[in-house]
């Protein structure tokens, strides 16, 4: 009987940590009101890896600019 950890082994453990240290996720929040009417809104945005993940920044930001335009202004979080 062989005793230790196999070749094989190491190479999947490695690949499973190499794996997940690739996957990325961003969660970004941000409330926005508008002065005069005191109207609320939230941008909030959540996304998991190499693609997810940077898609949900874009799509916060974007949320956060247009919000800005339409004279909003952040009041907690981002």
């Amino acid at each position: 009987m062989k005793k230790g950890i196999s070749a094989q082994t190491l190479i999947l453990v490695g690949a499973v940590f190499g794996t997940a240290s690739l996957q990325g996720c961003v969660s970004r929040y941000a409330k926005l009101e508008e002065p005069t009417s005191k109207n609320q809104l939230v941008c909030h945005h959540t996304g998991w890896g190499w693609l997810g993940a940077p898609l949900a920044s874009y799509n916060h930001s974007q949320c956060v600019e247009d919000l800005q335009e339409k004279g909003y202004q952040i009041i907690e979080g981002d």
